[in-house]
């Protein structure tokens, strides 16, 4: 028998003992250089079990002055080893791999965004936009719901042999081909109760166009997005940035408000980091030349507030929907009302065009 198996009967009959206390007991959300992980342990005394996915891994360690030093071995019989520190809290962990590589962990029912966006498999509209979400909000920081992401995803046998970082990186790829794209539900359906297999979006802006395929399980009748080979994802994405002049994806490019995407993403990812730099990349994003300077200190903050609440309560924003054409001139509205609309418009500051929620969206 190989040494996993041994261990991993082991863990079976640690299952059956009673429930194990102390700190490190439970279940974490991790994320590190390569990903994110589910990590479950089990803490007896000073011993500390347990298991990860993916890459169907088990974990051996001991606690020490509260660092948990543990090795880890995967499903292909390769190992490693890590120092993690458990916070004051108890909610979360940091430390590093055997390579210095970062490790960082928090407690699944703290992790309030994880557990706040679900999956859905019940249809290929529901699937992708799952996919989106979650790349959406992992792109934003949380890392730790490329999990989740991945469960959306269809892998054939020989993609499955590859390496998770890999498979990750496939992940990554596909969710920046998306996001070049504008997504749009019609594209769905054939008709009111049909839906497609494969569907096609456009480049707003341009003449390239990407299809995106679907899968049912015959038994669970579950769908999964059916990605194609990882030349074909480079392929895709170099045909999509060359129609936007470039070569590479600049993760910062979006505070620059290029088009109207842009200016919603700012406003909600830097609004989440308010006391760390966000505010000022938020206000650039209102057009406040309505509102006299004296009180922008005091104006601009609540403006944001209250535009941020209202959105959040129009419906959960999908970037990939709202147009990214940077040639663009037309304003984009989000949001028609009786009392008045929210739109996003281009506006010429400091010689360049910047696109920024409108003064009538602000009244």
């Amino acid at each position: 028998m190989s040494v996993l198996k041994t261990l991993i009967a082991f863990f079976f009959l640690v299952g059956t003992l009673s429930a194990s206390e102390g700190p490190w007991n439970g279940e974490w959300h991790g994320s590190w250089k390569s990903g994110a992980f589910l990590l479950k342990l089990e803490q007896h005394g000073s011993d500390v079990n347990g298991s990860y996915e993916p890459s169907h891994g088990i974990l051996i360690g001991k606690v020490e002055n509260n660092i948990l030093h543990a090795k880890t071995i995967n499903e292909n019989n390769t190992s490693g080893q890590f120092s993690i520190t458990m916070s004051d809290s108890q909610k979360a962990f940091f430390g590093n791999a055997k390579y210095g590589n970062w490790i960082a962990g928090i407690r699944v029912n703290e992790d309030k965004e994880f557990n706040a966006l679900k999956i859905d498999l019940s249809s290929p509209m529901h699937v992708l936009y799952s996919f989106l979400a979650f790349g959406n909000s992992a792109r934003a920081g949380n890392y730790r719901l490329l999990e989740k992401a991945m469960d959306t995803l269809h892998f054939t046998e020989g993609k499955k042999r590859l390496h998770f970082a890999s498979r990750i990186h496939m992940a990554q790829t596909f969710f920046q081909i998306l996001d070049q794209c504008n997504v749009n539900k019609l594209a769905f359906f054939k008709s009111e109760e049909t839906q497609k297999e494969s569907v096609l979006f456009q480049q707003t802006g341009s003449d390239v166009s990407i299809s995106v395929d679907f899968i049912q399980d015959k038994h669970t009748k579950l769908w999964k997005i059916r990605l194609p080979k990882p030349e074909i994802l480079n392929l895709q994405l170099k045909a999509l940035l060359s129609a936007r002049g470039t070569y590479e994806i600049d993760p910062k490019a979006n505070l620059e408000l290029p088009h109207a995407r842009a200016a919603m993403r700012t406003l909600f990812e830097q609004y989440d980091r308010w006391e760390n730099g966000g505010k000022k990349f938020v206000i650039s994003a209102m057009n406040l030349s309505e509102i006299d300077p004296a009180i922008h200190a005091w104006q601009a903050p609540m403006l944001a507030y209250y535009l941020k609440s209202v959105l959040d309560r129009i419906s959960y924003i999908i970037y990939q929907e709202i147009p990214n054409d940077p040639k663009s001139r037309k304003p984009y509205v989000h949001f028609h009302h009786p009392m008045g609309n929210v739109i996003i418009a281009p506006y010429e500051i400091d010689g360049k065009t910047k696109w920024q929620f409108t003064p009538q969206t602000l009244a």
